[in-house]
C-alpha cells in the first residue's frame, strides 16, 4: 500500500475517535480550585498513599456508558455513597461536589473497574466531580481512576446537599 494511502487512511482514524470522544465540560477557576482540593482529600484518604496516581477517564467511560451521569447520581443517592467533599460557591447558588465509585460496587462492576488481565483481579475506583446548581440535574465535571483503598466518607447524603441551594 502506498505510504500516501496509508497516511490518509491513518487521518481518517484518527478524526473518527476524536469526534466520537466525550470532551468534559469546562470548569470555571472556582471548580478548578475545589476539584484539586477535593482531589487533595481523596488522596489523604489512603491509609498507605507512596506512588498512588490516577488517570482522568472521563471521555473513555462517557463514550462507552452513555447513562454514565445518570447511574452515577443514583449510585450517589444510596446510602453511603453521597459527596465526601461539598463547597458551595456563587453567594451558595452552585455546589461543587464529589463522590467515589468502588470498582467492588455494582457500578463499578458495570462500568469494568474490575476485570481479570491473565488470571489477575485489577481494581479500580472512580471519582467523581459534580457541578450542581438550580438549572437542571447535577453535571458530571470530571471522571478519575484511582487505586483502590482511598477512605474518604461521605459528608451527607446527595439529597442533603443539593437541599443547600435556593429554590429556583
Amino acid at each position: 500500500m502506498a505510504p500516501a494511502r496509508i497516511t490518509s487512511i491513518l487521518i481518517t482514524l484518527l478524526l473518527i475517535t476524536y469526534s466520537l470522544a466525550v470532551i468534559p465540560p469546562k470548569m470555571t477557576t472556582k471548580e478548578k480550585l475545589y476539584h484539586e482540593l477535593s482531589r487533595t482529600a481523596y488522596y489523604d484518604a489512603y491509609d498507605n498513599h507512596p506512588g498512588v496516581g490516577f488517570t482522568m477517564y472521563y471521555s473513555h467511560l462517557m463514550s462507552a456508558h452513555p447513562q454514565l451521569e445518570q447511574d452515577a447520581l443514583v449510585h450517589a443517592n444510596n446510602a453511603g455513597n453521597g459527596p465526601f467533599y461539598v463547597q458551595s460557591y456563587d453567594k451558595d447558588r452552585k455546589l461543587f461536589l464529589a463522590t467515589k465509585v468502588s470498582g467492588a460496587s455494582d457500578l463499578g462492576r458495570r462500568w469494568g473497574l474490575r476485570y481479570n488481565h491473565d488470571g489477575v483481579v485489577r481494581l479500580h475506583d472512580a471519582r467523581l466531580s459534580w457541578r450542581v446548581d438550580g438549572n437542571g440535574p447535577p453535571k458530571l465535571l470530571s471522571l478519575e481512576l484511582w487505586p483502590p483503598g482511598s477512605n474518604v466518607q461521605e459528608t451527607m447524603t446527595l439529597e442533603q446537599a443539593m437541599s443547600r441551594l435556593p429554590r429556583v
